[in-house]
């Protein structure tokens, strides 16, 4: 449990890092909110494109991955259909506050097969030598980075960002619980379920996108700088990627 525990910490610490790193990109590199907004989009691209799907298409099955995957993209545009209509009537941003609530809806969808696989293969104390932890908790960072913007881009209050990135953690520690109790979870449902993560953060990042166009704001090179950051952050910091 204290295991468990410390990696969740960990993950909410990485979340709180990239929203800093971002920040500073904001105030000290004098970025306008709009050209941070499609960098973080950039970075949701590239996490989907260059650490979720590779890893998921070497490690799971495919009929599974895409079962999942049209599952999540499903859910996402029905949750869209619904909840803009509910926010338009108590948000002057309903689009920018949906894109944060789709941003973390996918980011939890994202964590639950990798902290299912996380408290699978969680053994004593040897969970600190395991290179999916390791990797997992790395690549938070830029996803904080993204999370962070999606709020700022509508709120000047960072509760938001604190309390998502606290639900993040919370249900990653919730996901190491069941993968270290389930014994049943099977290969095609962990198959199934990062295909809802591959659904979920990929309506994020093309909903993101649409934002921008909806506005005008058609910086792309903005969001390619967002996609080679992930690049270097994988060769950088991960030899092979992210599981």
């Amino acid at each position: 449990m204290d295991a468990i525990l410390e990696i969740s910490l960990f993950i909410f610490i990485g979340l709180i890092m990239g929203g800093v790193f971002a920040w500073l990109m904001l105030k000290i590199g004098k970025q306008q909110i709009i050209n941070l907004y499609l960098f973080a989009t950039g970075i949701l691209i590239g996490v989907v494109g260059f650490m979720l799907i590779p890893d998921a298409l070497s490690h799971y099955s495919i009929p599974g991955l895409m079962i999942g995957t049209l599952a999540g993209l499903c859910f996402m545009m029905c949750l869209d259909e619904y909840v803009v209509k509910i926010i338009k009537r108590k948000q002057i941003h309903p689009r920018f506050v949906s894109g944060s609530l789709f941003l973390v809806l996918g980011i939890i969808f994202h964590t639950l097969p990798a902290g299912i696989t996380i408290g699978t293969e969680l053994t004593g104390s040897s969970w600190e030598m395991n290179s999916l932890v390791g990797t997992f908790l790395l690549h938070q960072i830029p996803e904080g980075m993204a999370l962070f913007v999606s709020f700022l881009a509508w709120t000047d209050s960072l509760t938001p960002f604190f309390f998502a990135a606290l639900l993040v953690a919370l249900s990653l520690f919730l996901s190491i619980l069941i993968g270290n109790y389930a014994l049943a979870f099977t290969y095609k449902t962990k198959s199934i379920t990062l295909g809802l993560a591959i659904g979920t953060l990929s309506f994020a990042s093309v909903h993101s996108i649409y934002l921008q166009q909806v506005k005008k704001q058609r910086k792309f090179v903005h969001i390619l700088l967002g996609v080679m950051f992930v690049l270097l952050y994988m060769m950088v910091f991960l030899e092979h990627g992210i599981r």
